[in-house]
């Protein structure tokens, strides 16, 4: 029997179809409930389809034949009836479908078509990574960047509250010595390729703001950029912390700064050389978000030699970071994992580092990941040195004159991007 061409044709299609509306059942149950838990690209957990217990359909009939009503809704059915099922399993189905980040990365791919044809005759030194995430990459495809910052009445008000709050810590605390150090990160410069076309564009006004109003006895630092080949000297290409040049470069302005009230603080951290992990190629936070296609950054780290130390995470010693593992050539090799965190250590509340040295002060470090790089090497001037991270409500909730009674603090320095150190009022320390 003879088929048409155009026959054929309508049948491979509808193969087609059929098997890729039957391929993510067939999936799923391959899977056999072991469901995908983590996303390495998008660096978040996945949503896994709800367990239906039949042991618990069984009682909640049994309640229902009891006239127990309500408790047959707890049980079992108000699942369902409040749609929790119903809305858990549509986003299982969007996190475990077969070849998910695949397809992203293929929708992803026309959309950059699309962007780069609109752009094509534009002079923007930057255009959109893509169509949905606000991040920008520079004309060269050489980095990319977070989405511009903007400075509203509302940032004006934040940033009020940071200071009224500094005015306070300084007051209450005069014999504590206060420092803060602030890194100025592209997107709250002047340097962003396209601020020119945002009027509300924050070009360094925040920062500006911020050091015209700050009390006067705060000792403040900026760490600065002051050309776009700064910022891609000093800054990784596809994540938004700065790379071991920028790191360090913060490491000698912040030592200069804490001899301004520590005269006899010990000598300077001196650097052998500056190494590359071998063999690592990743992409970072930026890169996870937009699935830019990006040359991708090495990791590089500070070959220095410091006094006998020891380091308490929950008052238990240990080693903070995988540094060992990376260099033994341990770690993962896919290229979107999180190799800054994986390398450096990853987020926790409290870090407590304790050098044997002659010095006899304590300083509490209040900070962001940005420190990981250079902290044990600013620790290494104090005895004790505190490190939080005021993204956890444990911190968070503690007041700094608790802190400064249960760990002999005579120094403070509050280090860090715009948001930990003047921008956000979430921020804020409690006095």
């Amino acid at each position: 029997m003879n088929i048409s061409k155009s026959k054929l044709q309508n049948i491979i299609f509808v193969t087609l179809f059929i098997f890729l509306t039957l391929s993510p059942i067939f999936y799923w149950i391959n899977l056999n409930g072991n469901w995908n838990k983590r996303s390495i690209v998008e660096e978040r957990n996945l949503v896994a389809f709800p367990k239906i217990s039949f042991r618990m359909l069984k009682t909640s009939i049994k309640r229902i034949f009891q006239g127990l009503y309500e408790d047959a809704g707890k049980i079992f059915f108000y699942q369902f009836i409040n749609k929790n099922f119903q809305s858990q399993s549509e986003k299982a189905a969007a996190d475990q479908i077969l070849c998910r980040i695949s397809l992203v990365e293929m929708a992803r791919f026309f959309e950059r078509i699309i962007i780069k044809s609109i752009y094509l005759l534009l002079p923007d030194g930057a255009y959109p990574a893509s169509m949905k995430s606000g991040y920008y990459i520079t004309r060269d495809e050489e980095n990319l960047l977070r989405p511009l910052n903007v400075f509203s009445n509302e940032d004006k008000q934040n940033i009020d509250f940071r200071i009224t709050n500094y005015k306070d810590l300084l007051a209450k605390n005069p014999k504590i010595n206060f420092f803060v150090y602030n890194i100025e990160i592209i997107e709250y410069s002047k340097l962003y390729p396209i601020s020119k076309y945002f009027p509300n564009a924050d070009n360094g006004q925040s920062l500006q703001y911020f050091i015209e109003n700050k009390p006067e006895g705060l000792i403040f630092k900026n760490f600065r950029i002051d050309s776009l080949k700064d910022f891609k000297d000093m800054f990784f290409k596809t994540d938004h912390h700065w790379n071991i040049h920028g790191a360090l470069k913060a490491y000698d302005e912040i030592y200069q700064m804490l001899i301004e009230k520590y005269s006899e603080i010990s000598p300077k951290v001196e650097v052998n050389e500056i190494k590359k992990v071998d063999n690592l190629y990743f992409l970072g936070s930026y890169a996870r978000i937009t699935l830019y296609p990006i040359e991708p950054d090495i990791l590089e780290y500070a070959d220095y030699e410091i006094e006998d130390y020891a380091t308490y995470i929950d008052n238990k010693r240990t080693i903070y970071g995988n540094m060992s593992k990376y260099l033994n050539g341990t770690y993962s090799r896919n290229e979107y994992f999180n190799h800054y965190q994986g390398f450096y250590g990853e987020p926790v509340p409290l870090i407590h580092y304790h050098f044997s040295n002659e010095s006899n002060r304590n300083l509490l470090m209040i900070t962001s990941s940005y420190a990981r790089m250079i902290q044990m090497m600013i620790a290494s001037h104090f005895k004790d040195t505190y490190v939080i991270d005021l993204r956890f409500k444990e911190v968070r909730n503690k007041s700094l004159e608790e802190m400064i009674l249960d760990y002999g603090i005579s120094d403070v320095i509050i280090f860090g991007q715009p948001s930990v150190t003047y921008y956000s009022k979430e921020d804020s320390i409690k006095p």
